[in-house]
Order: C-alpha cells, then sequence, then structure tokens
C-alpha cells in the first residue's frame, strides 16, 4: 500500500507531479488546506482523495457534504464532518502533517511520500509572496523523536526542507525495497 501526503509547503504541486510519477498508483491524504488546492479536481471527479487529516476540525465542517463524501476524515477529536478519531495518536508539538504520517502508518501503508511539508520558511503554496512561515523548534524536535523512536522505519521519505533532511528523498531504489 502506497500513500502521497500533500502539506501546504511552497512547491506542493511541483512536489506532488513528483510522487505521482514515482507512485502512480498510491492513495491521496491530504493535510489542512492542501484539500482545498484540489477542490475542482475532486469536486469534477479527476482525482479522488481517499483521506484529509488535520488537527483543526474546523477544516472538515460544511465541507464535508459538499465536495468529499467519499474521503475519510481524520482528527485527534470528534467534531462535525469528522469520520476516525485518532485520540491515541501522540504528537507532541507537532503539525497535522506529522498527525497525518502516524495516521497513514497505523492505517497500514508502506511506502508514504510527503509533499509540500518542508517545515521551513519557504512558505506555504497559498501564501502571497512576502509572506514567510516558519516552525518552531519544538516542532522539529517532535518529528526528530518520531525519527529516533524508529516511528517512519524506511516507509516514509520527503521531497523538501527539513523532513527530506530527516527522512531522505524518495527515488526507485527506496520504492523497490
Amino acid at each position: 500500500m502506497r500513500l502521497i501526503i500533500l502539506g501546504s509547503g511552497k512547491d506542493l504541486w511541483l512536489e506532488f507531479d513528483l510522487a505521482r510519477d514515482l507512485m502512480p498508483d498510491a492513495d491521496l491524504m491530504c493535510v489542512n488546506f492542501s484539500f482545498f488546492g484540489l477542490e475542482w479536481l475532486i469536486r469534477t471527479n479527476q482525482i479522488f482523495v481517499r483521506h484529509w487529516a488535520s488537527l483543526h476540525s474546523e477544516f472538515f465542517r460544511g465541507f464535508k457534504n459538499m465536495y468529499a463524501q467519499r474521503t475519510t476524515t481524520h482528527c485527534n477529536h470528534w467534531d462535525e464532518g469528522v469520520d476516525m478519531v485518532w485520540d491515541k495518536i501522540e504528537v507532541g508539538a507537532g503539525t497535522s502533517g506529522l498527525f497525518a504520517t502516524k495516521v497513514a502508518l497505523e492505517l497500514g501503508y508502506k511506502k508514504i511520500i510527503l509533499c509540500g511539508m518542508p517545515l521551513d520558511k519557504q512558505g506555504r503554496f497559498y501564501d502571497y509572496r512576502l509572506c514567510e512561515s516558519g516552525f518552531d523548534k519544538a516542532v522539529l524536535l517532535s518529528w526528530e523523536n518520531e525519527f529516533n523512536k524508529g516511528t517512519f522505519g524506511n516507509k516514509v521519505k520527503s521531497f523538501s526542507g527539513f523532513t527530506k533532511r530527516l527522512l531522505g528523498e524518495p527515488d526507485q531504489i527506496w520504492l523497490n525495497t
């Protein structure tokens, strides 16, 4: 089972194309706003997003019924539009991206590519060009702690930034292991 997880990094769509080239048969999981970036393709049935994950349940309110009837939503607490509650998944000071990655591992995915999840200051795909985002050191430490515990094994790779340095970049050799 293969999965592409879409975050909100500035180069999300470039990385998504690279991931689809490597794993054209992979399931898709959106995190937070990336779902809205695919809204037209979802609504017109050109793409199928199997999972949508967030630590912020407000993303799912109302939209679940409009565009994502077949998409399973995942959160760490119940709210309107949440299909699966993962209240035992701990992410420390981590992000919705870390939550999504841990959900994917719990769902049994063996090869996971993170797209648009650099956890650096490159900004997000929906930001104005002068916006700069960044992540607290505690967020990065949460990812490092999970890495050091062996949570990701050799199952998770990333195309950019901090997560690429931590987990490595996906390639054909990794896919075939």
